[in-house]
């Protein structure tokens, strides 16, 4: 059965409102130090000499099983999965067979389900190369196999890979796996006999036999398949070959038995493989099963977005301002007068004027709505940002104003926040990026490319490729650094450099009022060529980039061209900074009028039992609620009914729209917060079963003001109100989450709200990956944080309210109970599809809004036991009987 990977917080915690010690966020938990030297060795098969189970009498066998479990993660690639076997499990149910018959309780894990066999969990992935099967390794670590067999390196020579260097990938791979799983022992195979690749197979064999192993939890299993036990496509072996590759690892098993020690954490196995009787819908959630599934449950063609993005203008403001070569101007929002919601940003134009003395005078002209006052005011900072740097500005804590970046001579980044205030005032809060190599003030760039409302920190190397380490930080000041293609990294490549001859002329911020940085080139007549930044799929975060072509036509020389937020549309305007020959320089603005590229059709999915049937049927709603259409489950995947084009018209932006069952009569009603202060209006659902029509009754503010002015973030997800039912009444009550994830909220009782307090005290994960859903049919809602990179659940249990704690609610950390598939989490929803009251595991993909779903359900019957213990009768394999000074058998092994 299948265990859930990466599980980073203490299994069976429960958590009573207070932490036992600060921690940093759980998605940058720093990795456990590789060991100096890992290492392969006994590269010839043998046996155990003190094996207990060199008999077939398994009566009298001392039986393993008593002491602990296997728990066995088959890793590989197409061989893994069982590909061309004619019941599609491989070798995996003859070893697995062949384990059980000598005496141990077996559990198989893996985030992939292939095979008739009943427990057909594995990590085989057709056409990947050892670098691939790795990043599956990485992934699917948590769920902490005893036992890993790995069969990689068949593809590196299929594809010609780098195979020189085969070896030293494979042993990258075991290193990971030793860091991730110290307890864990690992059996590596050599690769098949190749019809057309022969050599490359004998030279990458060589290379892993070659390898040493120091740590004895390495072992080798060499499989003497020769190429008539390889299929007619000359690469998988036939039934018969599988059924050989099965004696081999099962040689292997039995030099490696010794070493093997139990799983490193308490899941019961034995339940995981044996099932709950009659499928009930209260089991627990293992972090072993990810689910039945994936199954398609979605169509493409349902949603709709806004299209490309298209640029339009129309000439604006024009003004004069002083002209000299020791003043420099910039476009920022450095006061935000009137308090403008996010989306509606005004810049001041800001006067950076150089001093005789080598110090800069600050001074801004601020914008009062489209246009600007013809005097300045100063301001200063509290650092000298002088000499070889550059003046950048970005919002580095998310809350609205740009603060200074300081950059110095070697890149280095200096910031000072941004307090507020008109002249604002800054805080300095010292180096947040130490120089990240050779780079200098031209090289960096300070954008949004997550679109989290936190600025980034970005270089742009000399081919044009943009690398960026993305601001992690959830709370005021930074506080860590992540990758974008993972968690653990940083300068990744995030946009790939487009050959324009002259990259000072890149700019990076949001063109098409999306919250996210484009990418957009001024050439040297001012026209400009943009890429918009869009939300992506697939492993990391990494944006998906869409061509807007030539957006601007130009005007003037590219030197004289600067962007930014005049008109407060949410978009960056084209300004004409244009020298008049004297000692005055005429700004012209062009307003953006632009459309498109905000929004993708995957942003209006939501889930939500309308029609009180006991299952989730899935809701569009169009960006500006004036239209939601319903699509009724049938649990007919991937078919809805197609029951209303339009559900409901309520005309409130999306962002406030909440679908919940607010009065407890089995029916999701429509509710809508107030971004200011969270006020929150209802819409009941009338639903009529006997007629099928829907009739939404307005009832007003139910919820008063001042409970929640938490709002929401620029990130579609980022959302400060949630309503979940978490005291099991059949009620959704308001939580409130600060931006940190720390809950407070109201229950909604039958008698009214009432006010229990902090029902959840921060675990430092950004509110935008945490969603409430019933893990296990408690009747609760429980918390689930989830991986940005990788789509993991992190599961807090919800173990109902407590009368005295500095919390009102109890939680236990469960850890890592779905799976991810190598998805980012901003893809991934929580629902009740299956109508078992259990959060089902819901991939919607961005672009078509097409969904997959891994059903959250209780194993039923006789699970993974496949039967009766019987001997699979594998062939013999043949031992030498002489020693090694490691207590291995040695020497040739013949079929």
């Amino acid at each position: 059965m299948k265990m859930l990977g990466g599980a980073f917080l203490a299994a069976s915690a429960v958590l009573q409102g207070v932490s036992a010690s600060p921690r940093a966020p759980a998605e940058f938990s720093p990795d456990v130090v590789a060991p100096a030297t890992i290492s392969v060795s006994d590269t010839t098969e043998g046996i155990n000499v003190t094996s207990p189970y060199m008999n077939d009498d398994v009566n009298d066998l001392n039986t393993r099983a008593a002491k602990f479990w296997l728990r066995v993660m088959p890793l590989g690639a197409s061989i893994t999965q069982g590909i061309k076997s004619s019941d599609g499990n491989g070798y995996r149910k003859h070893i697995r067979d062949q384990l059980r018959f000598a005496g141990w309780n077996v559990n198989m894990v893996g985030s992939k389900q292939d095979g008739t066999m009943n427990d057909r969990d594995n990590e085989g992935h057709p056409g990947w190369v050892i670098s691939q099967v790795t990043g599956a390794a990485k992934s699917s670590a948590g769920m902490r196999p005893n036992l890993v067999l790995i069969n990689a390196g068949t593809n590196d020579c299929i594809q010609n890979i780098d195979t020189g260097n085969a070896g030293k990938r494979m042993q990258d791979m075991i290193n990971l796996l030793l860091e991730k799983i110290p307890e864990t022992t690992i059996i590596l195979s050599t690769i098949l006999p190749s019809a057309t690749r022969q050599s490359c197979v004998d030279d990458v064999n060589k290379q892993l036999k070659a390898l040493k192993n120091e740590s004895k939890r390495v072992y080798i299993a060499e499989m003497k398949l020769t190429i008539n036990d390889i299929g007619s496509d000359g690469t998988h072996p036939t039934d018969a070959g599988y059924k050989k590759m099965a004696s081999a690892w099962w040689a292997a098993f039995q030099r490696a038995e010794g070493v093997i020690k139990a799983p490193s954490n308490n899941i019961d196995d034995e339940k995981e493989t044996k099932g709950t009787a009659g499928g009930a819908k209260t089991c627990a959630k293992s972090n072993s099963v990810a689910g039945r599934g994936p199954v398609q449950t979605q169509n493409e063609g349902t949603g709709a977005d806004d299209g490309n993005y298209r640029h339009r203008s129309t000439p604006g403001i024009t003004f004069t301002v002083p002209s000299s070569q020791s003043i420099q101007y910039q476009f920022a929002q450095i006061v935000n007068l009137g308090g403008a919601d996010r989306g509606g940003e005004t810049d001041e134009l800001v006067k950076i004027e150089k001093q005789g003395d080598g110090s800069n005078k600050y001074s801004y002209y601020l914008n009062t709505g489209g246009k600007y006052d013809t005097s300045t005011k100063d301001f200063s900072l509290p650092f000298k940002c002088a000499g070889t740097v550059a003046h950048l500005w970005g919002d580095l804590n998310n809350d609205g104003l740009d603060d200074l970046w300081c950059i110095g001579a070697q890149g280095q980044a200096t910031v000072a926040l941004n307090r507020g205030g008109n002249p604002p005032t800054f805080e300095s809060i010292g180096e947040v990026m130490a120089s990240p190599g050779p780079y200098g003030p031209g090289d960096v760039l300070v954008a949004d490319i997550d679109g989290d409302g936190r600025a980034d920190y970005c270089i742009q190397e000399n081919n044009g490729d943009i690398r960026c380490w993305r601001n992690g930080g959830s709370s005021d000041k930074v506080s860590f650094w992540q990758g974008f293609a993972r968690a653990d990294g940083g300068g990744d490549v995030v946009f790939p450099g487009k050959g324009k001859p002259n990259k000072n002329m890149v700019r990076m911020g949001d063109l098409s009022g999306n919250f996210r940085s484009d990418w957009m080139y001024i050439g040297d007549q001012g026209q400009i060529e943009s890429w918009i930044n869009q939300r992506g799929w697939g492993t990391g975060i990494v944006p998906d980039w869409v061509s807007a072509g030539q957006t601007h036509g130009g005007v003037g020389r590219g030197s004289e061209i600067q962007l930014g937020r005049v008109y407060g549309s949410g978009r960056l305007d084209y300004i004409w900074m244009k020298p008049t020959g004297g000692d005055k320089i005429e700004v012209t603005v062009y307003q953006n009028l632009g459309e498109g590229g905000t929004r993708r059709k995957g942003d209006g999915t939501f889930y939500c039992d309308m029609t009180g049937s006991g299952s989730d049927d899935y809701v569009w709603i169009w960006s500006p609620g004036d239209k939601a259409e319903l699509y009724i489950n049938t649990h007919n995947p991937p078919n809805w009914k197609e029951d209303t084009k339009t559900l409901f018209n309520i005309g409130r932006n999306r962002r406030s729209i909440h679908l919940a069952d607010w009065d407890g009569d089995g029916k999701c009603d429509v509710l809508s917060q107030r971004k200011s202060d969270g006020a929150l209006e209802w819409w009941r659902n009338g639903y009529d079963k006997a007629t099928g029509r829907f009739a939404f009754e307005y009832k007003g503010f139910v919820a008063g003001s001042e409970k929640c002015r938490q709002g929401w973030g620029v990130n579609i997800f980022d959302r400060g109100l949630r309503l979940a039912d978490i005291d099991g009444d059949g009620r959704a009550d308001y939580l409130c989450l600060e931006k940190d994830g720390r809950t407070t909220g109201l229950l909604n009782t039958q008698t009214g709200l009432v006010d229990v307090g902090q029902i959840k005290f921060s675990e430092g994960w950004d509110r935008a990956n945490i969603r409430f859903a019933d893990v296990e049919a408690s009747g609760r809602a429980d918390m689930i944080w989830v991986d940005k990179y990788t789509g993991q659940g992190t599961v807090m249990k919800n173990k109902g309210r407590i009368q005295a704690g500095a919390s009102s609610f109890t939680w236990e950390n469960r850890g890592v109970l779905y799976p991810g598939v190598g998805e980012r989490g901003a893809n991934m929803n929580f629902a009740n599809l299956g109508g078992k009251d259990r959060a089902d595991f819901v991939q919607v993909l961005p672009v078509s809004n097409k969904a997959y779903t891994w059903f959250n359900e209780c194993p039923a019957g006789a699970g993974g036991d496949d039967g009766p213990i019987v001997d699979p009768k594998l062939p013999a394999y043949a031992k030498s009987a002489r020693r090694s000074s490691s207590r291995i058998m040695r020497g040739s092994s013949e079929w």
